[in-house]
């Protein structure tokens, strides 16, 4: 608003400068055509502009002496063209009788009717309403009337318009539907303004006070208390100003707004979208000049979130740049998120929107006790910020989360017509399953470790993102547990052994204790690939790699488990696929057939005509050869002659009687009972 206090300053004193010179002519003149002629001619020689009055002048002498004045403009300055700086409908004044004796002149009240200010400034930055500008008088004032009073009771503005046009910042600003009355108090002669105008049509209600005018009106500071409102802000500032070219402020500014959102809109500002961007309280200490502001013990209360602040903004180039230090208590960013989708199937579709970054350059320091993100809660952080055309750069110089700390830098790119996200960061001592149920909605591991990696993605929304998804990842983590997996039961199951941690949790799911996890996982267009990924417990480890899918959020992995207990060890390949909420585990076909050829020279012979009681249980499916027991295991649907049991080739008697060791014996210890769980299990 420092432009408005700056237009109600220029008002006041082109209107002191064209009433109060006329009606100190008046006693000296009789006729109207007398007195039209003289306040022309002063004026014009006062202000170097030309007044012309081509409407009705008349005057009254009881009870007060009085002048009205129709179709009114004064001219621009020689050098500048354009419309005239002011023109107006009709211009009505008076002033007390008694004290013209006494040589005093006391301006009752001067009322404008449907003036329209025309405030110039050009490309080298000259400004219309300069009255040193082809002035002829040296000072302004009415030397012939030195020594007299001249005092000003009141002005009041009626369907007013001002129109600021700026061609060398390129600004266009008007103000509508002016109705305001300046009162002025004797004898301190302060000022006092109330009233409303419109502006980006809306009303603006105004009230004022300035000290001392007469030092505003010279180029020299006076106190000021405005206060603006209207149905999207209340503001109020209170301390010294000065207008002028070098126009300067020191004092304090209080602001409210229910919606920084609308407010932002009525000032030509589009938000990104999301449910934040509510309520705003602001309470700071400002010292502001044209080319700086400084604010200091600055408090906020946005979206419910308590800020302080101190630092300056430099308003010298196009795009204000700002260097501050920031401390929030907790920094809550969910309702600047798009959510309208959130959760839903188009969650994918959401739009990415930088375009918040552009609004500001500016380099900032950020304290926080808690950062809020999704369902994810960090703690305390410090974070170093730079903007710079749409760009931020964002460095964390220490948080905490997750019972565990990082560091390491991000940066969101806005500048592009598409949104470039990328980061390196170092997670240590964290709850990996935590950060992964929170950020990721996996919530199948928990453990302790680190986790350090780099990451670039860009798009319009969140499905580009992840299918352009590009970086690398390390995984390490303790003293943890896999949940809807019990493969201690499982073991048990197989062997009839009684495996340490078998049994469900407290909450009756099933899980899987570790004590080590490492992985590295490689990413390119939204698919992370692994090679080395280990699981070590107890009385198992698994190795694994293969693919996941961070589009379709689903896994394809090769599992390569070792159990073991006491001499018992066995090592069935697995497959793990499906979507990552809930993986599918099963038997690994392809491993199996191609890589353990003990154990499928076993099947071959279970299946042949060797005479083993297992073969039944081949025999009953109706798999003949290599080719249907390969096509079996890999899930594919046989054409057999029916589910009907086997002739036994053996007696029932001689089942438990000694056998040639075979390759599946010897995996399971020798026990045959343990063979038999197992192929029940493969071959269901």
């Amino acid at each position: 608003m420092k432009t408005t206090l700056k237009i109600v300053g220029i008002l006041v004193v082109m209107l002191l400068v064209v009433i109060g010179v006329g009606l100190l002519a008046l006693p000296q003149i009789l006729s109207t055509d007398l007195a039209r002629n003289k306040i022309t001619q002063v004026i014009e020689q006062k202000t170097g502009r030309k007044l012309i009055i081509t409407g009705d002048t008349s005057f009254k002498f009881y009870p007060d002496i009085g002048v009205s004045l129709n179709d009114i403009s004064l001219s621009n300055p020689p050098r500048m063209k354009g419309a005239p700086l002011i023109k107006m409908t009709a211009l009505r004044a008076s002033l007390k009788l008694i004290p013209l004796f006494k040589g005093q002149f006391e301006v009752v009240d001067i009322t404008l009717i449907k003036p329209h200010f025309i405030l110039l400034v050009d490309k080298k930055g000259y400004h219309n309403w300069d009255f040193n500008m082809g002035a002829s008088g040296s000072d302004g004032t009415d030397n012939s009337s030195s020594g007299r009073r001249v005092t000003l009771r009141s002005v009041t503005i009626k369907n007013g318009f001002v129109h600021y046009i700026n061609t060398k910042d390129n600004v266009d600003e008007k103000l509508e539907a002016i109705n305001i009355t300046l009162a002025q108090k004797l004898p301190s002669r302060s000022i006092n303004t109330k009233g409303n105008l419109r502006w980006h049509n809306e009303i603006l209600n105004i009230s004022s006070k300035i000290d001392t005018p007469d030092q505003l009106f010279v180029d020299q500071p006076s106190k000021i208390f405005i206060k603006l409102s209207s149905r999207f802000t209340d503001s109020e500032y209170e301390g010294m100003v000065t207008l002028g070219d070098k126009p300067t402020i020191d004092g304090s500014l209080i602001s409210r707004t229910n919606s920084v959102r609308q407010l932002a809109k009525f000032l030509g500002h589009k938000l990104p979208a999301g449910s934040g961007f509510g309520n705003l309280k602001l309470k700071t200490v400002l010292k502001a000049n044209a080319n700086q502001v400084q604010f200091a013990t600055s408090q906020f209360l946005f979206d419910n979130m308590d800020m302080k602040a101190s630092g300056t903004i430099d308003l010298r180039p196009k795009q204000p740049a700002i260097v501050a230090n920031i401390e929030i208590d907790r920094l809550d960013l969910n309702p600047y998120l798009n959510d309208e989708d959130n959760g839903s199937a188009n969650a994918n579709n959401d739009a990415i929107d930088l375009s918040a970054i552009k609004a500001v350059d500016g380099t900032f320091k950020l304290k926080t006790n808690g950062i809020i993100y999704q369902k994810a809660h960090l703690e305390t952080g410090q974070f170093d910020i730079s903007l710079v055309n749409g760009r931020a750069d964002v460095t964390i110089r220490s948080l905490t989360l997750y019972r565990g700390s990082a560091i390491g830098n991000l940066v969101l790119d806005g500048s592009r017509s598409t949104a470039q996200i990328s980061g390196n960061l170092t997670l240590k001592n964290v709850l990996i399953g935590a950060i992964l149920r929170d950020f990721a909605g996996f919530d199948k591991l928990s453990g302790k470790g680190s986790l350090s990696g780099k990451f670039a993605v860009k798009g319009a929304n969140v499905k580009d993102l992840k299918k352009s998804l590009k970086g690398n990842l390390k995984l390490s983590l303790s003293k943890g547990r896999i949940d809807g997996f019990n493969l201690a039961r499982k073991v048990e199951e197989y062997t009839g052994n009684t495996v340490p941690g078998s049994g469900t949790g407290r909450d009756g799911k099933e899980r899987t204790a570790y004590d080590k996890m490492s992985a590295s996982f490689k990413t390119s267009r939204g698919i992370a690939r692994t090679t080395d990924f280990l699981v070590t417990g107890k009385f198992f480890k698994i190795r694994a790699n293969g693919r996941i899918n961070i589009v379709n959020e689903t896994l394809n992995m090769r599992v390569a488990p070792h159990l073991f207990i006491g001499d018992w060890s066995f090592a069935p390949p697995l497959k793990v696929t499906g979507p990552w909420a809930k993986p599918k585990p099963g038997f690994d076909a392809l491993a199996f057939w191609g890589g353990s050829g003990t154990i499928v020279r076993s099947l071959r012979g279970l299946a042949s005509a060797d005479g083993l009681a297992d073969s039944a249980l081949l025999k009953r499916r109706g798999l003949k050869n290599d080719k249907e027991i390969e096509a079996y295991l890999e899930g594919k649907k046989i054409n057999t002659r029916g589910d009907t049991p086997a002739t036994q080739e053996q007696p029932a008697d001689n089942t438990d009687s000694a056998e040639p060791a075979s390759p599946v014996g010897g995996l399971l210890d020798g026990n045959q009972s343990h063979v038999d769980n197992l192929l029940k299990k493969v071959l269901p």
